[in-house]
């Protein structure tokens, strides 16, 4: 039996360790309420703190507002990103008007309030950036080539760089940035590490593109225009534009639009790789040896592959030229429907006495309705830079990372070579329209590839970027509007049939309505022409049969009678 002291002893301990546990957890949880106070009254105390600061700052430096509200600084950043952001949306950079009052009138106002607003000595800097605001038009092409000149080389990098920090204070606004940095407003310091970490991102991004004209080898002794140092400039300012524009649309190349094509340029791909079209195969005589008074059968295949909608193929057979061409008849039918990827058997039968003894030859013919889309990759640049790059001796497609310097047209298979070229495959333009002196030439070229013959040209459809029409076409094209993708949509006007034998040329002269969209906000554009040539076109094939007369029919022998027991006499 269990003692009774023992189980009185062991029920205090379990007791006594309870308490001990409960007495723990206590003890944490006030530890737990302690820090929260703790923290409670330091943050408290910070941001009491804080605004006491932020009112006596903004009493002594004559802040706008108190209670950490925007001081004047924030208001002078705020006004020069306002003014920032006007040249980016409205002027795009590259496009910029060095002479345009409204640009002008903007940075004016924006450092006028600096100099009225600023403590000292930030009101002394805007009153000296607001006079050479005023003074650039007429002083800046003076004062560049005033240095120019002095140098008599194309100045350095520091220097290059220090002519434009300066005067153009509306962009490059350091010296508010340091007030910035000076003053206590909460908002001034939340737009400074915006406007900072928006600057790194997109160096980030531009570093690669910052200036050529300020880091490519120069030829020594060349004095060079200052309006050339001048779109130099902006251009390196159009790349790091580009850069953001390229990281914000999720772009993993920002120099060059590696556009990739559409739904289209998959479909020719597809079928570029894929053996489209109409074949006879596979033809034998339903008999080793013909009679002519027989009736001669000969067994065909028909092979047939389409891209995407089946095809009606109308047959034929005969045997012979001109006035001693015989015509055979096809078996179940001459009309035989070629679904996307089909194979069908026919018979080819004369009736007994069609053909002659001898040797014939059995030819069937396939006439059918066939399609066939191409496209053809090219690019677009920007004709200032590409100048400059040349002028440079500088490879543009080393430059540009371009691996595809000669694009080639890509065309689904089949029995009908479809091929397109372009005057070259880089072609330069203005942003300007007005500037544009370059036509831009479309050839096609439509031409049978395989054994057959291309009777006739049904249509040609011509597809063009949204920005590209046709000035004149030959032969002729009319517009049918625009696509879904809004494109410029052509047909061929008529149908051709003849002169196909060596193929045919077609050319269309180019009006880019609109460079400015058609480069969008690349430097380098890659455009696809697209198109589809709609035809008919003939094949044949043929097998040689012996035919031989029939055989003479021999009389029957008669032969002895013999005795009823079928032994012979003696």
């Amino acid at each position: 039996m269990p003692n009774p002291e023992e189980e009185a002893v062991e029920e205090a301990e379990i007791e006594e360790t309870e308490v001990e546990r409960k007495r723990e957890v206590i003890e944490e949880e006030e530890l737990k309420e302690e820090r929260k106070f703790r923290e409670r009254l330091l943050g408290l105390l910070k941001r009491t703190g804080k605004k006491a600061q932020d009112k006596i700052y903004g009493m002594r430096h004559g802040a706008l507002w108190e209670r950490g509200e925007p001081s004047g600084y924030a208001v002078f950043i705020i006004l020069g990103l306002l003014v920032w952001l006007i040249q980016i949306f409205k002027y795009r950079f590259g496009t910029l008007p060095i002479t345009d009052p409204w640009w002008y009138v903007l940075n004016a106002f924006v450092l006028l309030m600096c100099a009225v607003f600023s403590p000292a000595p930030y009101n002394t800097l805007g009153v000296i950036f607001f006079l050479e605001i005023v003074f650039k038009p007429w002083g800046l092409p003076y004062l560049q080539r005033t240095l120019i000149t002095l140098l008599r080389t194309e100045p350095s990098k520091i220097v290059h760089m220090m002519i434009y920090l300066f005067t153009l204070p509306g962009f490059w606004p350091f010296w508010l940035l340091y007030g910035l940095r000076e003053s206590r407003s909460r908002l001034a310091h939340i737009t400074l590490n915006t406007y900072i970490i928006f600057i790194g991102v997109v160096f980030l991004f531009g570093v690669g593109e910052l200036g050529y004209n300020l880091q490519m080898p120069r030829s020594p002794g060349v004095i060079y225009d200052p309006h050339t140092i001048f779109e130099g400039f902006h251009e390196m300012l159009n790349n790091i534009r580009m850069g953001f524009v390229g990281m914000w649309r999720g772009g993993t190349r920002w120099v060059i639009d590696t556009a990739t094509g559409g739904l289209y340029e998959a479909r020719v791909e597809e079928g570029e790789k894929e053996p489209l079209g109409i074949t006879l195969e596979e033809l034998m005589p339903a008999n080793p040896l013909f009679y002519t008074d027989e009736e001669v059968i000969v067994w065909g295949t028909i092979h047939g592959r389409t891209l995407d909608k089946p095809v009606t193929v109308n047959l034929s057979c005969w045997v012979g030229q001109g006035e001693n061409k015989v015509m055979g008849t096809i078996w179940p039918s001459n009309i035989v429907e070629i679904d996307v990827e089909d194979i069908k058997d026919f018979e080819c039968r004369f009736e007994p006495g069609q053909l002659r003894a001898g040797n014939n030859i059995v030819f069937v013919g396939a006439e059918y309705p066939f399609t066939t889309m191409s496209y053809l990759k090219a690019y677009f640049m920007e004709e200032t830079r590409l100048r400059s790059l040349r002028r440079e001796n500088i490879d543009v497609f080393d430059y540009l990372e371009i691996e595809d310097r000669e694009p080639r047209a890509v065309y689904t298979s089949g029995p009908v070579e479809l091929s397109l070229a372009t005057t070259k495959p880089l072609m330069g333009i203005f942003r300007d329209r007005d500037k544009n002196k370059f036509t831009p030439v479309l050839s096609m070229l439509v031409s049978g590839g395989w054994e057959g013959k291309l009777k006739e040209i049904t249509d040609l459809t011509l597809s063009l970027p949204p920005q590209i029409e046709t000035k004149s076409c030959y032969p002729e094209f009319e517009a049918a509007g625009k696509d879904s993708e809004g494109r410029n949509v052509y047909h061929l006007k008529q149908p051709i049939t003849e002169e196909l034998d060596q193929g045919r040329v077609f050319k269309c002269f180019m009006d880019i309505t609109d460079p400015n969209a058609l480069l969008g906000d690349f430097p380098v554009k890659v455009v696809y022409f697209r198109l589809t040539a709609d035809y008919v076109y003939y094949v044949t094939s043929s097998i040689s049969l012996t035919l031989y007369e029939p055989p003479e029919e021999l009389e029957p022998v008669e032969s002895e009678p013999s005795n009823s027991n079928g032994v012979d006499e003696p």
